[in-house]
């Protein structure tokens, strides 16, 4: 299976964030008061949120760092309390040292093969870099944003197994 962004993600949650304790929420935007698209949103049980960037080229690293959400967070705080960096093992010393100085977090994802039966293998993600409690924006009740979480992932997944449940019909 070929490295992309949703398979960064995917190895990152399996990972990292069970299910059982974090919401995790990939494409996560409008509804969650970021002002932007994440590639991957995790709230967990006590309302810490984990916002997960994938990055699979040094160009799309690079163009991260001049979006507009940076500079609207270092005036107004953050609306994540961590943010990581998910790349490939390749871009690993790059990442670090792009949110070291800015105190996020890097998750480095690499393919591990298993030895024992040929052709098969898994994802793997390891923190390169622990992040630093970022400044938060001061705003309402985080629990209303968590259920929003949930309704928006129910919503989402609900919408993909309708339309499978269409396309198999026809």
């Amino acid at each position: 299976m070929p490295l992309s962004e949703r398979v960064v993600v995917a190895a990152v949650v399996a990972a990292h964030y069970p299910l059982a304790r974090w919401v995790c929420l990939p494409n996560a935007d409008w509804g969650m008061g970021l002002g932007y698209e994440a590639d991957c949103l995790c709230i967990s049980k006590s309302d810490t949120r984990h916002e997960v960037e994938a990055k699979i080229s040094a160009a799309d690293l690079k163009a991260d760092v001049g979006k507009r959400k940076w500079r609207l967070a270092e005036q107004l705080g953050f609306e994540v309390d961590y943010f990581w960096y998910a790349v490939p093992k390749k871009l690993a010393a790059q990442a670090v040292a792009l949110a070291e100085p800015k105190g996020f977090g890097v998750y480095v994802v690499t393919y591990d093969h298993d030895v024992m039966t040929p052709g098969k293998g898994r994802w793997v993600a390891e923190v390169a870099l622990t992040p630093r409690r970022l400044p938060r924006r001061v705003h309402g009740d985080r629990r209303k944003d968590r259920t929003k979480a949930w309704r928006l992932l129910a919503f989402r997944y609900w919408s993909d197994r309708f339309k499978e449940l269409k396309n198999a019909a026809e």
